[in-house]
């Protein structure tokens, strides 16, 4: 690397799935101004992001989970896979579904024990109206 190199880090990203244009239609706007509609329906691989992410400069991808109300955008077995293939270049960060905190909270002990994924704060409650130092995610 030389002295005129800096190292680029996408600070959130999520894996290429096929379901993800139904699971989060109300992105579809951003995607096509983005000009990113095309990745829309398929896959990418651990391997292929990779590949991507070099020619773009980018030299590690913080992957996100998410759970969405309802359901399950991206699983943190599905960002774990990433992880695992390419540690150094993915740092996985955890979801849980806020909508059943003690559910939540088994998930995410799996998660960052099992899986090696970080969890994430969501202090402001990630629109459930409760917040993270409720009493409701406290061990007893």
């Amino acid at each position: 690397m030389s002295a005129n190199t800096i190292k680029a880090i996408d600070a959130w990203g999520q894996p290429i799935i096929p379901e993800f244009a139904n699971l989060v239609p109300e992105l579809q706007p951003l995607l096509k101004k983005s000009r990113t509609s095309q990745i829309v329906g398929k896959t990418m691989s651990p391997a292929e992001t990779v590949e991507l992410m070099n020619q773009a400069g980018i030299d590690s991808v913080m992957l996100s989970a998410w759970h969405r109300p309802g359901q399950w955008v991206i699983s943190n077995d599905r960002v774990a896979e990433f992880v695992h293939q390419y540690p150094g270049r993915f740092h996985g960060v955890a979801a849980v579904n806020l909508e059943k905190p003690l559910e939540a909270l088994r998930e995410l002990n799996r998660a960052s024990t099992n899986s090696g994924l970080r969890p994430y704060g969501c202090d402001h409650g990630c629109g459930t109206g409760l917040r993270m130092t409720s009493s409701i995610f406290r061990s007893t």
